[in-house]
């Protein structure tokens, strides 16, 4: 499904991503193993390491674009890791921001460049996290 909350704000390397059409969910796992005794009927189920989650971020492209897209475009073509932060609108009563969810060493693996019926041109960008975030809750 998604983030579709009205106010949520996507940065990479600290800069606002701009005009964000799409975000795809906010996942924290783990991998699991189960193990099988054969002599006894039971199961065990060990915790595995943190699954790295995967992202989409939808925007309406601007090429001219110095900052958050630009630095996704250089992350795909170059091979380098950003920094990927979403702060949640979860604090509009106070007319506020709030949680943040920020990762050191995304991955950016791919950008779609979609043309929309309207003129526009919308770029969908692929990304790997690494592990759980840092998570700074509302104030």
């Amino acid at each position: 499904m998604g983030v579709q909350t009205l106010g949520t704000i996507v940065r990479i390397n600290g800069t606002d991503i701009g005009r964000l059409e799409a975000l795809g969910d906010i996942k924290f796992a783990r991998n699991t193993k189960e193990y099988a005794a054969l002599n006894k009927d039971e199961l065990i189920i060990a915790a595995g390491k943190v699954q790295a989650g995967d992202f989409t971020v939808k925007v309406i492209m601007d090429q001219a674009d110095t900052g958050a897209q630009k630095a996704l475009r250089d992350a795909v073509k170059n091979a380098t890791t950003v920094q990927f932060e979403i702060e949640l609108n979860d604090k509009p009563a106070n007319g506020t921001n709030g949680t943040k969810f920020t990762w050191e060493g995304a991955v950016v693996y791919d950008e779609t460049i979609t043309p929309e019926e309207d003129g526009f041109l919308v770029s969908t960008f692929s990304l790997k996290t690494p592990g759980f975030p840092t998570v700074t809750a509302a104030a």
